[in-house]
């Protein structure tokens, strides 16, 4: 007996604190308003997503991407067209010999350009804003690229690299003096044409980039027959202008095509 009445005490001391508490009445509202919140703010961001991906298909990848690819493949083509008029030019030894130095020199000022395109399309995602502070960086990128170049190729700084670090004679630096100075301004032209790729890519507007480097080959083409035949220029300076002659030609061909661009980022 005395066990039994035992049991019922701890049985009694027990079912209390193990019974669930019942919830009071005000939080049950609180805990549906907030589940309903939280319902209607999630549903609208996995919506644009969806859609999204609906709109996204392999004709729409294809149309996006093709103008891309075919740009690299008609840049590929510059140097073939640029090493045959040189070797048809005056001095086309000397030419074919300081080429090389030059490109490696211009491309030192060229590569911030270069790699600024990746940059400005992850600004640009973010609107109006990024928008601004990208085209600010830009500014400020091509002129400093560009006084670098000058800083070599207008001082004695240009000697040192012909000759002591390429290690070309007093006689072929001098004709590498003014094609490098012709180039001066590439670095900027290189920083433009990623700022303006980069606009066409995220106005989702390709096809115009193609356009641009075919207009760009053409007229390094048209520059170096006219320099090489008509004018019997030296190779590489003909090579210089025709590369500045070209670039100056496809950048211009993509400033309305970036400022239609430019609006439909702004806007959102």
């Amino acid at each position: 007996a005395s066990r039994l009445m035992a049991a019922r005490v701890v049985t009694a001391l027990l079912e209390p604190a193990s019974a669930p508490a019942p919830a009071s009445p005000a939080a049950s509202p609180a805990a549906s308003a907030a589940a309903s919140a939280v319902a209607s703010t999630a549903a609208p961001t996995s919506q644009p997503a969806d859609a999204d991906q609906a709109q996204l298909t392999y004709r729409g990848i294809l149309r996006f991407y093709y103008p891309l690819a075919l740009t690299s493949t008609i840049a590929l083509a510059v140097h073939p067209v640029v090493t045959f008029f040189m070797g048809q030019a005056r001095q086309p030894l000397e030419s074919l010999a300081m080429l090389p130095v030059l490109n490696a020199l211009v491309f030192i000022f060229r590569t911030p350009g270069l790699s600024f395109q990746e940059v400005a399309i992850t600004l640009l995602d973010q609107g109006e804003a990024g928008l601004a502070a990208a085209r600010r960086f830009a500014r400020t990128l091509g002129l400093c690229a560009t006084l670098g170049l000058a800083l070599v190729a207008l001082t004695p700084l240009a000697d040192f690299w012909f000759e002591t670090i390429s290690g070309l004679s007093p006689d072929l630096s001098v004709y590498a003096l003014l094609p490098v100075r012709l180039l001066i301004v590439l670095p900027a032209l290189s920083v433009l044409l990623s700022w303006q790729r980069a606009l066409l890519v995220a106005g989702r507007r390709t096809a115009p980039i193609t356009w641009a480097s075919i207009l760009e080959v053409s007229g390094i083409a048209a520059i170096l027959l006219t320099t090489v035949y008509g004018l019997e220029m030296v190779g590489v300076t003909a090579a210089a202008l025709a590369f500045l002659g070209g670039r100056l030609a496809g950048t211009g061909l993509l400033l309305r095509p970036c400022r239609r661009a430019a609006r439909k980022i702004s806007s959102g």
